[in-house]
């Protein structure tokens, strides 16, 4: 990416790069009173924890939301500065996985306020679609990895490409905690990828 090439665009998006990642580590603290959150064997836990924890669920559940939000921006700024049909593939899908996750992450607020017959499906409904997002972040981050190899740093592009390796067995997270439990890997690593390329983006000529 030349610097020449950077432009008010690219620094709104690179802002919102950050922002996604200040409010999903916002989001992460909030839920540390919620220790059963997105574990598929733990759902009744899961619950119970936020109905005691009641303002947990409602300002993390927000947190993840405007954060996979401010995804989709910085997802088209990165298709605009590698003009390339591999780079768009790439942004496309990341916006995706950030539009399905977005629905998903407000419905523990909804779970909180239903009957306790519904709750449990809502919660299984966040966590299939924050499964969808796993999905399509770690292959949206490969595919842009690839298509950016010259134009980003080498490390930037071997972070992604590992970044997105280890999200996609997060895709199974629904099924176990196990595959749940690999986020402590994955989510750092694409946390990671995206300040870095947000960063890159903000750079000013």
């Amino acid at each position: 990416m030349g610097d020449s090439d950077t432009s008010p665009r690219e620094h709104v998006a690179g802002l919102a790069g950050l922002v996604a990642v200040a409010l999903n580590i916002a989001a992460v603290v909030l839920l540390q009173s919620v220790p059963h959150s997105y574990k598929p064997q733990g759902v009744t836990e899961w619950l119970s924890e936020l109905t005691a924890s009641p303002s947990a669920a409602v300002w993390s559940s927000w947190a993840f939301t405007i954060g996979l939000a401010a995804m989709i921006p910085f997802a088209a700024g990165l298709s605009r500065i590698v003009k390339s049909p591999l780079s768009t593939t790439g942004a496309i899908l990341i916006s995706i996985g950030a539009i399905l996750n977005a629905v998903g992450t407000l419905a523990p607020i909804a779970a909180i306020r239903v009957s306790p017959i519904v709750a449990p499906a809502m919660l299984q409904f966040t966590l299939l679609l924050d499964s969808a997002f796993n999905f399509f972040l770690g292959a949206g981050m490969i595919v842009f990895s690839i298509a950016a190899r010259h134009s980003f740093p080498k490390v930037l592009t071997v972070i992604g490409v590992l970044g997105g390796l280890a999200c996609l067995p997060v895709t199974l997270e629904f099924v176990s905690d196990s595959f749940a439990n690999l986020l402590a890997v994955a989510g750092p690593i694409w946390l990671v990828w995206v300040t870095w390329a947000s960063i890159r983006l903000m750079k000013r000529p």
